[in-house]
């Protein structure tokens, strides 16, 4: 059983019964404080053991992530769980972590005892006023946690104790403390005024009207809803939303956990771009990083680990390089997916990612390191697990049907050469009705410009590919070999993807031939 709904069973039957004793003797300090006290502490336990305050973090820093990007124009690639991955100032790359303590639950929870035990409010005030505290205590967190990123960000991983325990913890104590005086404590002292001087009783001083104005109530009202609209209509100004939905794991922890919101630095060289970057991506979501280059030298990049196929382009000053591909399987068995390339001082590059799967989030972890360094991981990860990739669907663009004079199926084997020539954009498919179970493979051996490759059975995607010229005849086969069956359909879909034409010499043949041209 978990630590902390064992600890509801426990307060809760003790709570209630002091807090009814109390109340039946009108002693109404020890009421409130036991009664509020009580009400805080079993709402937090509640919150925590359902997971409450994870997603309370990951909404939050969708929101703080948004703001950073859109207002202050800080790099940063926003992760599950509450992690930023930030491209800081001096050009190096932490990850950061906001803790649950960042949640605000606690504080949430506050002002929901306060409020809904106070004795002098009504319960249409005690609702007014704990909606409107729940939605301002969210949007003070929402300041706080950019007092994090934005210190962090500036000063590096150095400064963010000071940063969240120091600066943004003060701000966030003394933004609730006036948020408290003016829920609680103004109202109360206006009442007990209002009562002294009119000679009405307390109830009647604290009725909205009196003690809440219907001014300030209309306008409580008010920044209760467009601040809720606000939320909402963010969450269609991007689909990162959706990390804050993943599922969040119910796991033990103990009733006091230490603080969890830290920067941890990616560990790089001081005089090249070598570094590892981890990506979260939803299906079909894109992000993109940009380097300014200080030294002269070339570059590789590599895939070490990922989910889900792949898309990546390479930028520099603005002009495209390279669009390649990878399914999952190929990560981590070549040293670069580009070319390697050349960068000088003032340069800047830009990496472009796309998770291709169409229902799957996906994570990878994608290393830019100079030529002849040592291939080896810069910092540890634990490994992603692994899930299977959902397939993409067929383009909805027109094909253009070649004509195959001369090929033909043989009732053996599925062996021959296909000549593609191509227009600039231009797409073809080939289609085979298979006459025997075998292994097949698809080379690429010859070719002038990107080309895009798609594997199809039985109208169901299989895998999709693209290579530059210099990666054409290096691999045995551009898909992983496939099995096809007697009945199976396959089709072959081809697109250059240069804005100059192109000839393609293509091979499929079965596994275990040898490949010859």
């Amino acid at each position: 059983m978990s630590n902390r709904l064992l600890a509801i069973l426990i307060i809760f039957p003790i709570w209630l019964v002091l807090v009814l004793v109390f109340r039946k003797h009108r002693q109404w300090l020890f009421y409130y404080l036991i009664a509020a006290f009580g009400f805080t502490i079993q709402l937090v336990f509640l919150a925590e053991y359902f997971g409450l305050d994870q997603i309370l973090v990951n909404v939050a820093s969708f929101h703080v992530n948004l703001i950073s990007k859109n207002i202050f124009h800080i790099p940063m690639e926003l992760m599950s769980n509450g992690r930023f991955q930030l491209i800081l100032t001096d050009g190096g790359s932490s990850i950061l972590k906001l803790g649950i303590e960042c949640s605000a639950v606690l504080e949430s929870s506050v002002i929901l005892g306060l409020i809904i035990f106070y004795p002098l409010f009504n319960w249409k005030q005690k609702i007014l006023r704990a909606s409107f505290g729940l939605v301002v205590t969210y949007v003070i967190n929402i300041l706080r946690l950019m007092i994090i990123v934005l210190m962090a960000y500036k000063f590096g991983p150095n400064y963010i104790f000071l940063a969240h325990a120091g600066v943004a913890r003060i701000f966030f104590f003394l933004a609730e403390l006036m948020l408290y005086w003016y829920l609680i404590t103004k109202p109360t002292l206006k009442s007990v005024g209002d009562s002294i001087r009119d000679g009405i009783t307390l109830e009647k001083a604290a009725q909205i009207g009196k003690s809440l104005q219907f001014k300030h109530a209309i306008a409580q009202l008010s920044v209760i809803l467009i601040i809720i609209q606000i939320a909402i209509l963010t969450f269609g100004f991007s689909n990162e939303w959706q990390k804050s939905f993943t599922k969040v794991r119910n796991v033990s922890r103990p009733i006091f956990y230490k603080d969890e919101t830290s920067l941890t630095p990616v560990p790089e060289s001081t005089s090249s771009l070598n570094q590892e970057i981890a990506l979260d991506l939803l299906a079909g979501e894109k992000t993109q990083f940009r380097f300014d280059i200080q030294k002269e030298e070339e570059l590789n990049v590599q895939v070490l680990e990922g989910q889900e196929g792949l898309a990546a382009r390479l930028l520099l000053n603005g002009k495209k390089v390279e669009l390649v591909t990878l399914p999952r399987w190929l990560f981590n068995k070549q040293e670069s997916i580009f070319n390697p390339f050349t960068v000088k001082p003032g340069d800047v590059l830009e990496l472009k990612f796309q998770n291709l799967a169409e229902e799957e989030p996906a994570q990878y972890l994608v290393k830019i390191y100079p030529e002849g360094t040592q291939n080896t991981q810069i910092c540890t990860r634990e490994s992603l697990p692994s899930q299977p990739t959902p397939q993409p669907q067929p383009t909805s663009q027109p094909l253009t049907q070649k004509s195959i004079s001369g090929l033909s199926t043989s009732n053996s084997s599925l062996n021959q050469e296909i000549a593609l020539d191509l227009l600039a954009g231009e797409k073809t498919q080939f289609r085979f009705d298979i006459q025997k179970e075998e292994e097949l493979n698809v080379q690429v051996l010859a070719g002038q410009e990107d080309l895009a490759s798609r594997l199809i059975i039985n109208g169901k995607n299989v895998a999709l590919v693209t290579f530059a010229p210099w990666r054409f005849d290096k691999y045995t086969s551009i898909f992983e070999p496939f099995t096809v069956k007697p009945g199976d359909v396959l089709e072959l879909r081809f697109q250059n993807l240069a804005e100059e034409p192109a000839q393609y010499l293509i091979k499929i043949y079965p596994s275990g031939d040898k490949d010859e041209q």
